[in-house]
């Protein structure tokens, strides 16, 4: 599967290089940390034209909340900050279809012990990591960072097509997740699993192993040696759900420099992510030599301003809490 670029963005190179562009533009707003917003005196760091539009009484700052979803803007904006924002909205990846329950529903005989969030998560993740592993023509899949084994579980005794192999990757889970595994196989072999059409096979157990292993950025040649020991002459893939911070950067890394024929990974805590010149999570692409971001840009990344208009009171609520956080400081 390719990247769906932007409109008018004709290759990958081209689109990085356009973010390099308005991240040398427009970075120093994300740079800026909302607690500092006083003694740093932030306002005034703001174009004059922007200060005039956000400060004039009229404006309702209540329209912050549907801006970052729809990218409208009131009468009277600057020109400046109609290019920004139109800008920002141009450079967006376009959204996937809606989750809705991911298919949670069908899975219910996998899905013990999780949240109703972690469920949604799992069932729609395990339909993509199963369709790329089907085109891509994957027999095994290491699942990194599997902690508790929920989404390795779906993949291994699913109703999937590729029907893969896993291998559940974690730096100190496996005990937990064995009796979570033990358990799953039991509820499938069970006789309400058969009523609900569950085709059970007592061999499909050994789809699953659990495995002790740190991934760092050096991993690529470990996770490399575990996939072809584990099934000779099988491709294989790399998957991850809530890969935190470097260890994305860690799985992206070992996908470029092995075998590994696709990957399938959903990041978080960008914060996390550690920087050149002391660490390696950022940046991995020649494309982005030379651009440092800093913690305040990485706990911005973190925000999902796209779904603020979905809650507009825990939005605003969310301001308020900020105001205050910056005034105390």
């Amino acid at each position: 599967a390719e990247i769906t670029l932007p409109r008018g963005v004709a290759s990958v190179g081209e689109y990085a290089g356009a973010l390099r562009a308005a991240y040398a533009r427009y970075g120093f707003l994300p740079r800026m940390g909302i607690v500092d917003f006083f003694v740093e005196r932030l306002w005034e760091q703001l174009p004059g034209e922007w200060r005039a539009f956000f400060g004039d009484g009229a404006f309702d700052i209540g329209s912050l909340i549907p801006l970052a979803a729809t990218g409208e803007l009131g009468p009277g904006a600057p020109a400046s900050l109609r290019a920004y924002v139109d800008e920002m909205f141009r450079l967006r990846l376009a959204d996937g279809p809606p989750a809705g329950d991911g298919g949670a529903a069908a899975l219910r005989h996998f899905l013990d012990g999780m949240s109703p969030k972690k469920q949604v998560e799992v069932a729609a993740l395990s339909r993509v990591v199963d369709d790329v592993a089907a085109a891509a023509g994957c027999g095994l899949v290491l699942d990194v960072g599997a902690g508790q084994g929920y989404l390795s579980r779906v993949l291994a005794y699913g109703p999937t097509r590729s029907q893969p192999r896993v291998l559940a990757l974690d730096s100190r889970i496996k005990q937990g997740a064995e009796t979570l595994q033990r358990r799953t196989i039991k509820r499938l072999a069970g006789r309400q699993a058969q009523r609900d059409g569950v085709d059970w096979d007592e061999a499909r157990a050994e789809r699953l192993q659990h495995v002790i292993q740190c991934v760092d950025m050096d991993s690529g040649g470990a996770l490399r040696d575990l996939a072809h020991g584990a099934a000779p002459d099988t491709r294989w893939m790399l998957c991850g759900l809530h890969a935190c911070g470097d260890l994305s950067s860690a799985v992206l890394r070992a996908f470029a420099e092995t075998d590994a024929q696709a990957v399938v990974l959903v990041p978080c805590c960008y914060n996390h992510i550690s920087e050149a010149p002391a660490g390696r999570g950022f940046p991995l692409s020649r494309e982005m030599a030379g651009v440092a971001l800093g913690s305040n840009v990485l706990k911005t990344a973190c925000q999902a301003t796209a779904r603020w208009d979905a809650s507009p009171e825990a939005t605003a609520d969310a301001f308020r809490r900020n105001f205050f956080r910056a005034l105390l400081h």
